[in-house]
């Protein structure tokens, strides 16, 4: 009889610990959220870079073009180039900026290795989906912004 009350105990300390660590669905999902959102912003810094290089290239082969001075129309087309990659790396910038200035959750990896939740340890999880959900906005914001000026 002790043997089965000792596994009892046991059992149910098992249960409680699982429950007490679990996170609620609100973090769940905004979790969920900043995942994708790092995951698109990440995407998109990757194609402004791939962008980057292509008309770094096209703009290396111009100035290559010994009749680029002569013709207006190589000239309009150069500073479109140029132009272009100035846009692309503000709009890399702005990516780095966006970033920088969110808050967003440490991985529960990071929080067992002692890095703190930047919304503080009293933040409700409501605040925090809220909060992520915001940054979620101004980067859908962001990346409009950016895909319209880079075109």
């Amino acid at each position: 009889m002790k043997k089965l009350n000792v596994w009892m105990v046991l059992a149910v300390m098992m249960v409680i610990v699982a429950c007490g660590s679990s996170e609620s669905e609100m973090m769940k999902e905004a979790r969920n959220i900043q995942a994708g959102l790092l995951k698109q912003k990440s995407n998109l810094d990757s194609t402004l870079t791939v962008e980057a290089g292509n008309v770094e290239k096209m703009i290396a082969i111009m100035s290559q073009d010994t009749a680029l001075a002569a013709d207006t129309i190589k000239v309009q087309e150069y500073t479109s180039l140029m132009n272009k990659k100035t846009a692309i790396e503000e709009a890399k910038s702005k990516l780095a900026d966006w970033q920088s200035n969110s808050k967003l959750l440490p991985s529960e990896e990071e929080e067992k290795n002692g890095v703190e939740n930047p919304f503080g340890a009293e933040a409700k999880d409501l605040d925090i989906l809220k909060a992520i959900k915001d940054a979620q906005s101004a980067f859908n914001d962001l990346r409009s912004q950016i895909e319209s000026e880079i075109q």
